[in-house]
């Protein structure tokens, strides 16, 4: 007889195959996950078996003969994975209720012909149903796809004997995990000189926003004005998930004692609880929106999601992210890497976050969107109300005036600015500069004009971008008074020059 607590040998054949029904709930949307039968076994099978939607099949024999010699009998399992780099790896293997008595050994494989060193041991008499095998955070996901077990390496347990007694058995398995994604795409500014994570460096760091396509060509006005002569720039070395980093050695310099700063944009379209996993070459500070959420003051070298934030709430919509990272006093590597994990589950990505394509492009953008550049309105140019883009005027006035608005979309404004080109001006001349009131509601007096001048007026957000950069991913310019580069022209002495 066969109590409950004790799982019966068979006493017909040597195999057989039999449907069984239970579940496999797990999380959804992990990077990969796959749930199967052995793609190869070589225990014969007595007859024709079909299966159900429902419920899985499972095949059961005696591994060795009473002399405990092996019958060689193996099952192999392929999920066809494609993936690399560090990450989350679960399997899950189906225990039979009855009719597994044995103990056996599981091969994890990097692919159907390649072992990757790596075992676990099941008890098949102490489980039934779904049971895990593994779970733990790997290297190189490339080495974890699919597993094998070898039935000569069944072994006896409290059921009783392998050796021609208790049986093994196998059906399907289930493996999944998460590839770990980053953000991957920044943009960067510094270095400043810096003895410690607290100096401000004379930024107003939770306000400070950054925008990569600083107009060239134009003087430092605006690059002096926000961040002391500092230009930001788009950084994007690679995924950041094994090998790449945001790496301000070898971008710039592994000297002691600075600071330099990296900002960029996540979004969330109903908005997330995500943890943030850092690591950093030295100490580390983290804004989400303005708002401190971490300091790490340490000398230290890099080792990746050695931080982690508790669940850090992230509103609906766009997200701004500043990392800052300071070089300590011994100088040496100067480097830091960011991640986003689920807010309940560290071994998890955070999946209420937007990833840009996959794992391996990250969570981040460096550039805005389209519509966040503040809107310029020239209201008067020269006594004219309204005046179109590129209105024109004749006067033997020497003083031109303009005055507008300027209106703030996602990012703070800044200030309004103006450049002009024309008869008699070159180099400096042509240079951004501040418009006389340079507030959001402006003005602008300019005095001894001659011959032709051209006026074109802008508003500057706090990340830099103009009225006029009306492509967030470019910064290309656009000129016309609906909301860009707003222009106007003069000719002084009422009469327009010969050429």
């Amino acid at each position: 007889m066969c109590s409950k607590k004790i799982k019966c040998p068979l006493v017909i054949g040597v195999c057989a195959l039999i449907l069984i029904a239970f579940a496999a709930a797990t999380a959804a949307a992990w990077t990969k996950e796959w749930l199967g039968l052995p793609y190869s076994y070589n225990i014969p099978e007595p007859g024709t078996y079909t299966g159900t939607t429902s419920g899985y099949q499972y095949w059961y024999c005696w591994s060795h003969f009473g002399s405990c010699a092996g019958r060689g009998f193996y099952a192999k399992w392929d999920p066809g994975f494609s993936w690399s780099g560090r990450g989350y790896f679960v399997t899950r293997y189906l225990v039979p209720h009855t009719n597994a008595g044995t103990g056996i050994v599981l091969n994890y494989m990097k692919g159907r012909d390649s072992e990757n060193g790596q075992t676990s041991t099941l008890d098949l008499c102490a489980h039934s149903g779904w049971v895990n095998v593994y779970s733990d955070s790997v290297s190189n996901l490339a080495d974890w796809n699919g597993l094998k077990t070898d039935f000569n390496k069944a072994y006896t347990t409290g059921c009783g004997s392998h050796c021609g007694v208790m049986t093994s058995a196998f059906s399907a398995v289930h493996q999944y995990g998460d590839r770990w994604a980053y953000l991957n795409r920044w943009v960067i500014l510094g270095p400043y000189s810096s003895t410690s994570l607290g100096n401000a460096n004379g930024l107003d760091e939770a306000n400070l926003y950054l925008y990569p396509y600083v107009e060239s060509g134009k003087g430092t006005a605006i690059v002096d004005g926000l961040w002391g002569g500092k230009k930001p720039e788009a950084y994007y070395p690679g995924d950041m998930n094994t090998t790449h980093s945001i790496n301000f050695g070898t971008k710039w310099n592994q000297n002691a004692n600075q600071a330099a700063y990296a900002m960029a944009w996540v979004y969330a379209p109903a908005g997330a609880g995500p943890r943030f996993a850092m690591g950093s070459d030295d100490g580390c500070k983290v804004w989400l929106n303005g708002t401190n959420i971490y300091t790490r003051d340490i000398d230290r070298g890099l080792t990746r999601d050695s931080d982690v934030t508790g669940s850090t709430g992230m509103p609906a919509g766009w997200s701004k992210v500043l990392f800052k990272i300071q070089q300590g006093p011994g100088g040496g590597g100067w480097q830091g890497t960011m991640s986003l994990r689920n807010g309940s589950d560290t071994n998890r990505n955070e999946p209420s976050v937007n990833l840009q394509s996959d794992e391996y492009a990250g969570y981040s953008i460096y550039n805005e969107q389209d519509g966040w550049f503040p809107k310029m309105s020239m209201t008067t140019f020269n006594g004219v109300s309204n005046p179109d883009s590129g209105h024109t005027i004749y006067t033997n006035n020497t003083t031109v005036t303009a005055s507008g608005t300027v209106t703030a979309q996602f990012i703070p404004f800044w200030k309004t600015g103006y450049y002009q080109w024309g008869r008699g001006l070159s180099g400096s001349d042509n240079y951004y500069k501040f418009t006389t009131n340079s507030g959001a509601t402006w003005s602008h007096v300019e005095t001894d004009v001659t011959g032709y001048r051209r006026f074109h007026f802008f508003g500057i957000s706090r990340s830099d971008r103009t009225s006029g950069q009306a492509g967030g991913s470019s910064g290309g310019w656009t000129y016309n008074n609906t909301g860009n580069c707003a222009w106007g022209a003069v000719f002084v002495d009422n009469v327009a020059p010969n050429n």
